[in-house]
Order: C-alpha cells, then sequence, then structure tokens
C-alpha cells in the first residue's frame, strides 16, 4: 500500500480493521446509506488502538492523505491473469487493507494461474514504484481513460533508467 494525496509526495506504506460489509448497498446514491448493509460487524468492532509504532506512523502521514492499495496472488480456478486499477470516486476505509485508518483511493488487483514463469509480485512492485512516483502519482488522480494511463505509464518509462543486474557501489548510482 502507498500512501498519496493530490499534491502531495507518495510513499510509505499502510494496513485497519473496520469490519465487512455482506450486501451492496441501495441504489439511491447516497454515500452514506445502509439500506441493504449488514452494519452488524461494523457496529461489534470497537475502533482499533493503534499501537505506538502505528500512532507514530500516523503521525507522519499528511492530512488528507489517502492510501493505494496493490494486491497480486494466484488463484487455481483461472485460466489467464485478471487485473483492475481502480481510482474510487473518494478515498474510503476498507477493512483490513491499512495498518493505521486512512482512507483507500487507488486499489490495483492481479490474480493469475499459478504459473512458476509469472512472476506477479514484481508486477505489483512496478505498480507500487509508478504509484510512488509524484508525476504519474498526480496523472493517476487526473486520468479519464485507460488510454490516459497508458500513456502516463509510458512517459514514466522514457524517463526511467533502468540498470541491469548486479554489484553497484550505491554512492556512485547518485
Amino acid at each position: 500500500n502507498l500512501l498519496s494525496a493530490p499534491g502531495s509526495k507518495a510513499g510509505g506504506t499502510v494496513n485497519t480493521n473496520y469490519g465487512a460489509v455482506d450486501a451492496p448497498p441501495c441504489d439511491c446514491g447516497d454515500v452514506d446509506c445502509t439500506v441493504g448493509l449488514d452494519t452488524t460487524a461494523l457496529e461489534d468492532d470497537a475502533p482499533k488502538q493503534l499501537t505506538r509504532d502505528e500512532k507514530d506512523l500516523l503521525n507522519k502521514i499528511p492530512v488528507g492523505a489517502e492510501a493505494t492499495t496493490v494486491l497480486v496472488g494466484t488463484a487455481d480456478f483461472l485460466k489467464a491473469p485478471v487485473m483492475a486499477f481502480v481510482r474510487l470516486t473518494e478515498g474510503r476505509s476498507l477493512g483490513n487493507l491499512t495498518e493505521v485508518p486512512i482512507p483507500v483511493r487507488f486499489l490495483f488487483v492481479l490474480l493469475g494461474p499459478e504459473d512458476e514463469s509469472n512472476n506477479y509480485h514484481e508486477i505489483g512492485r512496478a505498480i507500487a514504484t509508478l504509484m510512488a512516483d509524484p508525476v504519474f502519482h498526480e496523472a493517476a488522480y487526473r486520468a479519464e481513460s485507460r488510454q490516459d494511463l497508458l500513456t502516463s505509464i509510458e512517459e514514466f518509462l522514457e524517463d526511467s533508467l533502468v540498470l541491469p543486474r548486479g554489484k553497484y557501489d550505491k554512492d556512485l548510482l547518485l
């Protein structure tokens, strides 16, 4: 997960526990509507008590920050990979996805069949790297289409320097 806010530098990792929703809300359009929701799980859970480390982390996160969650994995029943990049209209608390209570704005999900030749974890790392880049991060907020995102990825790659595997003196890299 990456922290981000419009106009701010992204970075860091986070994961909250608010309970689960068993049914979708009604289609009245009110984002706070609970008709059709099983809210007992939400009511039974007291707000999570933060540890000292979580409080320290939360104090370092800018006000208005939102998280990006990157989820990758395998599923035996899939014949081919499936992927989704989702930008929510507004940040939402999404259960156990963040370790401190901040809203999630972006979700990237990649599931595929278990295959030794596919390393979904590396794709997840690449998406996390994209979202940590301030220019791409802003473009993701502004994107109006899939093509806008693809163009932003191309621009990121054009400005990236990729080093082949090997041992490097870290002092010489910067």
